[in-house]
C-alpha cells in the first residue's frame, strides 16, 4: 500500500479549536505571484508613460493655439495663461498669474453695448458662479499698460470633479475681436465708455434713489426730489407706459428687462437712454426693482446715419435704388384698388458717360449733382420720391400723380429743363434725358413690374431720338 506525500497533522492538533492548516490547493507558486506583480508594475508603468504623453500633447496643444487660454481655480484666480492669452493682453505669463480680482476697476470692463460691468459678470466668473457654460460673450477691456481698448469674445466651460456638484475650476478661450467690431460699426465709433447711472426703487420703503449721473442725464439740480411718477414724466406716452409695464412684470413676474427710449429732459433736450432693470428679492420676495440708465444718444445718431448713408447715394445724397424699391412698395400697398395709384418716371441721361470719360469722375460726379438739383426744381411741390437707380439713370416715384395729363406734362417738363447746358468751371456740357412713364395698376402688378415696364418706355424713348418721353403700351 502507497503511503502518502502529505505530512501526517496530529489528531489533537487538528481538532484543536480555532486552529487549521491552509488548503494545500489554495497557495499560488512563488513564480505565479511573482508574474502576478511584475504585470502590475508594467501596467503601472505603461499608464504613467500614456498620462505623461497625454499631458505633453495637451501642453503643445495649449502652445500652438491661436486662442487665449485662461484657467481659473474656484476662487477665480488664474492658475495657467497659454503663450496665445499672453500676445492678446500683452503681458508675461507671470504678471496675469499674478492678477487679482482688484486690479479689475483700472481694466474698465464693458459688455457689448458699453455699458460697464463687474468683474463677476465675465464669462469665466459666470461659468464658475452658475455651474453652465457661456459660450461667445463679446466684452470690451481697456488694457492700462497698453493704454488701449479692446474686444474680448470667450467661451467659458466649468470643469467639475466626480460627485461633485459645485466646479474646482473654468477653462476660457479667448480671441481679440476689436477688427471686427470696428468693420462690423459694432464698435460705437469711439473706444470710449458711455456715461451711465444706477437707480433703485424700494417698494417697501417708498422711496426711489438715483445716483448723481442720472440727475445730470435729466439735466436736473442734484437736490432735486425724485419719485416714480416725475421719472416716468421724462417720456412720451407710449414709451410711458413701455416703461411702466416693464416695472410691472419686474415687480409681480421678477422679469428683468432692457428697453431703448427716447426722453426729455428738464430743460428739454432729447436724449436716447437705456434702461436695465432687475427685480430686487429677498428669500424669493421681490421688494423693488434696480437698474442702470445709459446715454446713448451719440449710438442712436450713429446707427441713423448709417441707416441714411446705407438708403442714399453716395454722390447726389438721394435715395439709391434700395430706398426707392421700399417706398415704391409701401405706395402700392396704400393705394387704392378702385383708382389709379402711384406713377414712376424711369430717366437716362444722354451723353452723361461722354462727359464723364472726357472730363474725367471728378466732372462727372458735379454733373450728377447739378442734374439731380435741376430733377428736384422740376418736381418741386408733388409728392415725390427721387432716387438715383444707378449711374446715369434717376427715377421718379410719384405717390399721387393725378391725370395722365399731368402725369405728361411733368414728364415734359423734366424734358425742356434738361435742354440747357450744365456749366461747370466755365465749360458747358450738353446733357439729353429720356424720360420713361409707367403706373400702377395698368402697367405692373408690383414695383418690380413698374420698374421694369418704366424701363421699356425710357429705352423706346432713346430710340425715337433721345430728349423726349414715352408712356410705357403693351405694344
Amino acid at each position: 500500500m502507497r503511503q502518502s506525500s502529505q505530512p501526517s497533522i496530529p489528531k489533537d492538533a487538528a481538532g484543536a479549536e480555532g486552529f487549521c492548516l491552509p488548503d494545500p490547493s489554495g497557495l499560488q507558486p512563488e513564480r505565479e505571484v511573482e508574474s502576478v506583480s511584475s504585470d502590475s508594475t508594467k501596467a503601472r508603468v505603461t499608464a504613467d508613460a500614456e498620462l505623461r504623453a497625454s499631458e505633453w500633447r495637451y501642453r503643445q496643444l495649449l502652445h500652438s493655439m491661436g486662442q487665449g487660454v485662461l484657467v481659473q481655480d474656484a476662487q477665480g484666480l488664474i492658475v495657467s495663461a497659454n503663450p496665445a492669452a499672453c500676445r492678446i493682453l500683452g503681458m508675461s505669463e507671470a504678471e496675469i498669474l499674478g492678477l487679482r480680482r482688484e486690479s479689475a476697476p483700472l481694466w474698465r470692463l464693458v459688455d457689448g453695448h458699453g455699458t460697464e460691468i463687474p468683474f463677476d459678470d465675465l464669462p469665466g466668473m459666470r461659468a464658475l458662479l452658475t455651474g453652465r457654460a457661456v459660450e461667445s460673450a463679446v466684452f470690451g477691456v481697456y488694457l492700462p499698460h497698453l493704454h488701449e481698448h479692446r474686444w474680448i469674445s470667450s467661451s467659458s466651460v466649468p470643469q467639475f470633479r466626480g460627485g461633485e456638484d459645485r466646479p474646482f475650476q473654468v477653462i476660457s478661450t479667448f480671441g481679440d475681436v476689436s477688427v471686427l467690431k470696428r468693420q462690423a460699426e459694432l464698435f460705437e465709433m469711439t473706444q470710449r465708455l458711455a456715461e451711465i447711472g444706477g437707480w433703485e426703487a424700494d417698494d417697501l420703503r417708498g422711496t426711489l434713489f438715483w445716483t448723481g449721473q442720472l440727475y445730470r442725464l435729466h439735466d436736473l439740480e442734484p437736490d432735486a426730489a425724485i419719485t416714480e411718477a416725475r421719472a416716468l414724466g421724462f417720456y412720451d406716452g407710449p414709451d410711458r407706459e413701455r416703461v411702466r409695464a416693464a416695472l410691472y412684470a419686474a415687480r409681480t413676474q421678477a422679469q428683468g428687462f432692457e428697453l431703448e427710449l427716447p426722453l426729455t429732459t428738464q430743460i428739454g433736450r432729447q436724449r436716447w437712454v437705456r434702461i436695465v432693470g432687475r427685480p430686487l428679492s429677498h428669500h424669493e420676495r421681490v421688494y423693488g426693482v434696480a437698474g442702470t440708465l445709459q446715454d446713448i444718444t451719440e449710438r442712436k445718431r450713429v446707427e441713423e446715419l448709417l441707416r441714411r448713408q446705407a438708403a442714399s447715394d453716395r454722390v447726389t445724397g438721394l435715395p439709391n435704388r434700395e430706398s426707392l424699391m421700399q417706398a415704391l412698395d409701401r405706395a402700392i400697398v396704400e393705394a387704392s384698388a378702385a383708382a389709379a395709384g402711384p406713377a414712376l418716371l424711369f430717366l437716362d441721361l444722354g451723353r452723361f458717360h461722354l462727359a464723364n470719360d472726357t472730363a474725367g469722375h471728378v466732372v462727372g460726379d458735379h454733373l450728377l449733382i447739378d442734374a439731380a438739383a435741376r430733377l428736384c426744381r422740376c418736381i418741386a411741390g408733388t409728392r415725390s420720391t427721387i432716387a438715383r437707380f444707378s449711374g446715369d439713370e434717376f427715377a421718379v416715384l410719384l405717390g399721387d400723380p393725378g391725370n395722365e395729363g399731368a402725369l405728361q406734362d411733368l414728364a415734359g417738363g423734366i424734358v425742356a429743363a434738361f435742354r440747357k447746358p450744365f456749366v461747370h468751371d466755365g465749360e458747358e456740357f450738353t446733357l439729353t434725358v429720356s424720360v420713361g412713364i409707367a403706373r400702377y395698376p395698368r402697367d405692373g402688378a408690383n414695383a418690380q413690374q413698374l420698374v421694369n415696364h418704366a424701363d421699356a418706355a425710357m429705352s423706346e424713348a432713346k430710340r425715337r431720338g433721345r430728349s423726349t418721353w414715352q408712356r410705357f403700351t403693351r405694344d
